[in-house]
């Protein structure tokens, strides 16, 4: 009864062994997936933060680049440009030409301009003889009708020849009565800005791929840990086999030394008897 209880008590040892490495290898495996969760969590973080930062440096290199450019208009505005001619309403009312200026006010920059709006009230109201020339030839339309036979010309109708000379305003970034340089250094600007964004981005990218390649090493770790922790825990359930295996055979052994003494017990005393029968 005590052997059979020995053996019982080695069994459930055994058991509740077994059960516990059971239940550390799962928690274990928790913890790894918790720990791959939260690099999952700081990778991410961390890339955010780094698009952020990016983004709010492009802002602020945007920002210092405008007030750059406004305080060069400004210095340009404040020393005039040099070697640029005055544009005024004389020239084309003594030729009886459409003022440039009339069809400049469509574009938004000439309207924000300093200089141009400087030219334009100089323009039409600083020069009389130019006023005058346009009330009289205004005087000279008012006498014929448009489209009527004029003394001069022989019967043709009055017609009115095309401009060829007219300042046109087909591009947007030019400037009445300012140098070419600005438009050329808003060029510069913008390109220096692309320069930056493309340097950022490359950042950006270097650090994504450092984070994935830690990434992916500390999932390798977590990888061999875990086939360590395998082959620890199948090493344990062969052990655990060896020693019950064992304890099986010992607990057989004093049994059989017991009934091998008993035989040997009987023999001596078979052989005692002979020899009394023997001696009577």
């Amino acid at each position: 009864m005590s052997n059979s209880g020995n053996k019982k008590s080695a069994k459930q040892i055994m058991e509740e062994k077994q059960a516990e490495m059971e239940a550390e290898l799962a928690r274990l495996q928790a913890a790894v997936q918790q720990e791959e969760e939260e690099e999952r969590k700081r990778l991410e973080a961390e890339k955010q933060k780094a698009i952020e930062e990016t983004h709010q440096r492009l802002l602020e290199r945007a920002r210092l680049q405008k007030e750059k450019a406004r305080e060069a208009a400004m210095a340009a505005q404040g020393s005039g440009a040099p070697g640029m001619p005055e544009k005024s309403c004389s020239t084309c009312t003594s030729k009886k030409r459409v003022c440039v200026w009339t069809e400049a006010v469509a574009n938004t920059r000439v309207k924000t301009c300093d200089t141009c709006c400087k030219l334009k009230d100089k323009c039409a109201g600083g020069n009389p003889a130019g006023r005058a020339m346009d009330a009289k030839s205004k005087g000279k339309k008012r006498d014929r009708g448009e489209g009527t036979p004029s003394p001069k010309g022989k019967g043709k109708r009055c017609q009115r020849s095309p401009d060829m000379d007219i300042e046109e305003i087909s591009n947007p970034r030019t400037i009445i009565g300012e140098e070419e340089h600005w438009a050329e250094y808003d060029y510069q600007a913008w390109v220096a800005a692309a320069n930056s964004i493309v340097a950022e981005l490359a950042r950006t990218n270097g650090l994504l791929e450092r984070s994935i390649v830690a990434a992916e090493s500390s999932r390798a770790a977590m990888e061999r840990s875990s086939d360590a922790m395998v082959r620890f825990v199948e090493e344990q359930r062969a052990f655990q086999a060896l020693l019950l295996e064992s304890v099986r055979g010992g607990s057989g052994g004093p049994a059989e030394e017991k009934s091998g003494e008993g035989s040997g017990e009987e023999e001596e005393g078979e052989t005692g008897a002979g020899d009394v029968e023997m001696g009577a």
